[in-house]
């Protein structure tokens, strides 16, 4: 069952300018030495904040320093740890989000997991914020 006050955290920070945008990986240290993080990772970043408890440690994967971000039951550097998952209350550990298509002037909406909005459709984290709201927060 979605926690919708934890989903609504996470919107949050996604329309905040706290977090910078990366691709390709939960998060990671760009050449700069600065964090970007995916939205999957502000999401980790988010339940730790708010007292999931999961460590993080760097892996080098010979372009740059990703976090690994780990629980008692698994860890990943690039989609939901399980933990994440179900703080969340998600079905996926890259949830299918609904949203209108950059593109597109109808109505209709589609579905596309959030990796694929951040990554493949390089949508900006406020409006990967609305698909997530759109999609938890809309009755």
């Amino acid at each position: 069952m979605i926690n919708k006050e934890r989903v609504q955290f996470l919107i949050d920070a996604l329309r905040s300018d706290e977090f910078r945008q990366g691709e390709g990986a939960l998060e990671y240290i760009d050449h700069d030495g600065v964090a970007k993080n995916c939205c999957l990772g502000v999401a980790c970043r988010i339940a730790q904040r708010h007292g999931l408890e999961m460590g993080s440690d760097y892996t080098n994967d010979g372009l740059h320093q990703k976090v690994y971000f780990e629980s008692d039951s698994d860890g990943s550097a690039e989609v939901l740890p399980i933990d994440v998952q179900y703080w969340y209350g998600f079905g996926e550990n890259d949830p299918m989000l609904k949203h209108q298509h950059q593109e597109m002037f109808e109505e209709e909406s589609e579905w596309s997991t959030a990796t694929e909005l951040n990554d493949g459709e390089h949508y900006p984290f406020d409006k990967i914020a609305e698909a997530f709201e759109l999609t938890f927060l809309t009755e």
